[in-house]
């Protein structure tokens, strides 16, 4: 898919929960690897979804609440549930051992930041989705990768980021 045809195919979005689809659905069919840091309805389906990711061979979802995890009965996807802040499972984990780090974890914008600027700090090759980017404190807390792409059509805005090679 090219950018064009990218633009020519957004659809907005009625939950404020899913405006992160757009940007997810473009970028998903090179995708072989995903970090999930907040599972939601509409992430952890899109990232399963064949027609979306059709190269997916693994999705991990970190959750500190469990009831924001979508169980599907799909070998590709590892649930990990652990407690706030997740940036100490983060320091087990080979951030660039995966194509794409969704954040959208926890419901404080204080966790939020600290796990933005964790993954900045810590990735190389790999891509970061960020969703509620319209905040300028998760903008700041991203500060440490140096391009930047926001899907501002609708708020919440949702950003690809990703650190100069």
């Amino acid at each position: 898919m090219n950018f064009s045809q990218a633009i020519s195919e957004y659809e907005p979005q009625s939950d404020i929960f899913a405006t992160h689809l757009n940007l997810l659905r473009l970028i998903g069919p090179g995708i072989t690897s995903v970090l999930e840091l907040g599972a939601g309805e509409f992430s952890t389906r899109t990232f399963l979804s064949r027609r979306y990711y059709p190269n997916l061979g693994e999705l991990v979802t970190v959750e500190q609440d469990r009831k924001w995890v979508i169980a599907e009965d799909d070998p590709r996807h590892k649930i990990v549930i652990c407690p706030e802040p997740i940036e100490l499972f983060l320091e087990d984990v080979s951030l660039d051992a995966f194509d794409l780090i969704f954040v959208d974890n926890s419901l404080s914008l204080d966790r939020r930041c600290d796990t933005l600027k964790w993954v900045a700090s810590h990735i190389g090759r790999s891509l970061v989705v960020a969703h509620d980017f319209e905040r300028t404190e998760y903008q700041d807390a991203s500060a440490g990768l140096t391009l930047i792409l926001v899907d501002d059509r609708q708020v919440p805005w949702t950003a690809l980021l990703w650190r100069k090679r």
